[in-house]
C-alpha cells in the first residue's frame, strides 16, 4: 500500500521548472517520475500550474487522498485524482501535479510486482507480447524549437526498414553525424535546437529535406528503401507567411521520401485535415502507408479523437502523456485509436527531463513509433530514452540485440 507521496521542483532541458513526484509503499519500494513541458502546445491540452503550486498540490491534496491505496489499481487512483481536480482540463490541481504522481504510481507498482515497467504497462494494456518502436529522429529543428528561419518545426529521419532497434539507433546516429559534417562545411559552428537536432538557417524548408536525403545516402543507406523522412509542420504555430495548402504538401510527398507528416493544418481546420487525407491516400504512389499524424488536433484527448475518427481526419496519432494528464486516460485514448486502425506514436516534449518513462511506455503499449529527439550524446534527456530502449531490446530479444552501447 502507498505509505507516502512527495514532490519536488526540478528543471527540464530548457532550464524551466517542472515537477518530480515519488511514491513510496509500506513494503519499502519507491518510484519516481518527472513531467516534461512543450513549447508548441495545442490549446486542447490539459493545463499545468506553476511548479511550486504543483508541489504544494501533491502534498496538500493528492497525497492524503492516495495514502493507504494499492498502487496496482492505476485506473482507480487516477480517477481519484481527476475527481479531486473537478475540472475538464485539470486546471485546478494541474496536469503536471496529477501526471507526476500517476506515472510514479505505475513505477512503484512495477517494482512491487518485481517486473519491468514496460511489462506492468503491458498488463494495464492487456498484452503480453512486446515489440520495439521505430525511432523518429528529429535531426533538424525549426519553428518554436529553434531560433532560426525554418518554418517547419521538425525534420526527421525514420529508419523504418532497417531491421533491429540497435541498428536503427546506429543509423540515426551515423546520419546525424554525417548531417553535421554537411551543415558545418566551412563553418565552425551550427546551432542546436531544443530537441538536440541541428538548427541551421537555410534558404528554404526544402533545403533541409535535400540535406537529409544527402546525409542518408552519404551514410550508406538508401532513402525510402531503408530510411524515410518525417515532418512536423506544427501548422497552428507557423509564421503567417508559410503556405499551408494541400498542393504544397502533396508536392513535398512527391519530391521527397516522406513517410510521416504531422499537424499540416490548424487544430481547428477539420475540413482541411479530412480533405487532405483523402487526397493523400488517392495520390500515394508507393507501397508504404503514408502517415497523417494528429498532435495538436487530438491533444491525446478522447473527445477530440472521436471527432477525428468520425471525420476521417488522420490515420495516426501522436500520444503525449502530459496532454491528457494520467496514465490510464492515455491508455484509453491509445486503445480507442488502435481499435480504429490508427498508427500509434509515443512522443516526448521539447522541454524534457532525464526520466526515461516513455521508452517503457512505448513498448508496453506496442506503439509502432517513438519520437524523442535527436540521437545527440550531448543531450542526455533525449539519449536516456534511446538507451533505455536498447536495454529493453536486450531483454526481449537477447539473440538479436548487440551488446554494444550506442
Amino acid at each position: 500500500m502507498i505509505k507516502e507521496i512527495h514532490a519536488q521542483i526540478i528543471h527540464d532541458s530548457r532550464g524551466d521548472e517542472t515537477i518530480q513526484a515519488t511514491v513510496v509503499t509500506d513494503s519499502g519500494h519507491s518510484g519516481s517520475s518527472a513531467v516534461p513541458a512543450g513549447a508548441s502546445k495545442g490549446k486542447y491540452e490539459a493545463k499545468t500550474v506553476p511548479a511550486a503550486v504543483a508541489v504544494e498540490n501533491v502534498q496538500k491534496y493528492i497525497a492524503p487522498a492516495l495514502i493507504g491505496k494499492d498502487p496496482a489499481n492505476q485506473q482507480e487512483l487516477d480517477q481519484i485524482m481527476v475527481a479531486l481536480d473537478q475540472t475538464e482540463d485539470k486546471s485546478y490541481l494541474g496536469a503536471n501535479s496529477i501526471l507526476a504522481v500517476s506515472m510514479a504510481i505505475s513505477r512503484v507498482a512495477a517494482s512491487e510486482k518485481g517486473v519491468e515497467l514496460y511489462q506492468h504497462i503491458g498488463s494495464l494494456d492487456h498484452r503480453t507480447g512486446f515489440n520495439l518502436p521505430v525511432p523518429m529522429f528529429n535531426l533538424i529543428n525549426g519553428g518554436k524549437h529553434a531560433e532560426n528561419n525554418l518554418d517547419i518545426q521538425e525534420f526527421m529521419v525514420i529508419p523504418d526498414r532497417v531491421q533491429g532497434y540497435h541498428n536503427q539507433l546506429s543509423a540515426g546516429k551515423l546520419i546525424f553525424s554525417t548531417l553535421g559534417t554537411l551543415l558545418r562545411g566551412n563553418s565552425a559552428f551550427v546551432p542546436i535546437g531544443d530537441e538536440g537536432g541541428y538548427a541551421p538557417s537555410l534558404d528554404t524548408n526544402e533545403m533541409a529535406l535535400d540535406l537529409l536525403v544527402r546525409a542518408i545516402k552519404e551514410s550508406g543507406y538508401q532513402p525510402w528503401e531503408e530510411v524515410s523522412l518525417g515532418l512536423d509542420i506544427a501548422a497552428s504555430s507557423v509564421a503567417p507567411t508559410f503556405e499551408i495548402s494541400p498542393r504544397r504538401y502533396l508536392g513535398l510527398l512527391s519530391d521527397f521520401p516522406i513517410l510521416s507528416i504531422e499537424d499540416p493544418f490548424n487544430e481547428e481546420d477539420w475540413d482541411g485535415w479530412s480533405q487532405f487525407r483523402k487526397l493523400m491516400d488517392e495520390t500515394n504512389p508507393t507501397s508504404k502507408r503514408i502517415m497523417l499524424v494528429g498532435d495538436d488536433i487530438f491533444a491525446t484527448n478522447p473527445s477530440r479523437l472521436s471527432k477525428g475518427l468520425e471525420l476521417k481526419a488522420a490515420n495516426a496519432i501522436l500520444v503525449k502523456l502530459n496532454q491528457i494528464g494520467t496514465v490510464s486516460q492515455t491508455l484509453n485514448v491509445i486503445e480507442m485509436a488502435r481499435h480504429a486502425g490508427y498508427i500509434i506514436i509515443i512522443s516526448h516534449r521539447s522541454g524534457e527531463t532525464l526520466d526515461d518513462y516513455i521508452a517503457d511506455f512505448s513498448v508496453g503499449v506496442n506503439a509502432q513509433f517513438i519520437k524523442t529527439g535527436a540521437p545527440n550524446d550531448n543531450h542526455p534527456e533525449r539519449m536516456s530514452k534511446y538507451r533505455r530502449l536498447l536495454d529493453i531490446e536486450r531483454q526481449l530479444f537477447p539473440n538479436n540485440a548487440t551488446t554494444k552501447q550506442a
